[in-house]
């Protein structure tokens, strides 16, 4: 929760599963893109949750570039305001250096230190 009340989700939308257990932010959701790509025409159930409440944001990181326009691209067709999309347009790697307290690494089931 934001400290105006509003409920956010932290998706990480790189494809891989394997690169998102390894690191990824802290309270993030592995949520591929590819899941967009097939979700034509319907809003995907689970992503559906996390934006029901009026005002939520949704937090995309987890790729750069076209990529991550793309991401934005499928939120917005799929309903989400793009006033309620916001882009971590920083290499997530660059990200966790400069906030390593924001990283969650493998074996360690909680934040980095």
């Amino acid at each position: 929760m934001m400290e105006d009340g509003r409920m956010f989700v932290l998706l990480d939308m790189r494809e891989e599963e394997e690169e998102f257990e390894k690191e990824h932010l802290w309270g993030a959701v592995h949520f591929p893109v590819a899941r967009l790509r097939r979700a034509t025409n319907r809003f995907p159930t689970d992503l559906h949750y996390f934006t029901k409440s009026e005002g939520s944001l949704c937090v995309l990181c987890g790729l750069t570039g076209p990529a991550l326009d793309e991401a934005a691209y499928l939120l917005r067709e799929a309903g989400i305001d793009q006033n309620r999309i916001l882009l971590l347009a920083q290499d997530l790697e660059e990200f966790t250096e400069r906030y390593p307290a924001l990283s969650v690494r493998k074996g360690m089931g909680e934040r980095a230190q």
